[in-house]
């Protein structure tokens, strides 16, 4: 069984100039960046595999009537 812990070179993201707003944000870009992949590696490795696409919109064949 994996575990998703993530270790990140904390220090890499401090913002020396004090933006701290800007430095946690690049660590949260970073950080869920990788979730996609994640995911995918989870849902293959159990075998689970997405279902299939709902059909397209097709709208009603009757025009919708307003009443004024």
């Amino acid at each position: 069984e994996r575990d998703i812990v993530q270790f990140v070179p904390f220090r890499d993201y401090i913002d020396r100039t004090g933006n701290h707003i800007l430095s946690m944000a690049r660590l949260a870009k970073d950080v869920l960046a990788e979730i996609p992949d994640q995911f995918l590696s989870y849902m293959r490795t159990r075998g689970i595999k997405p279902s299939p696409a709902p059909p397209p919109y097709s709208p009603p064949s009757q025009p919708i009537q307003t009443q004024i």
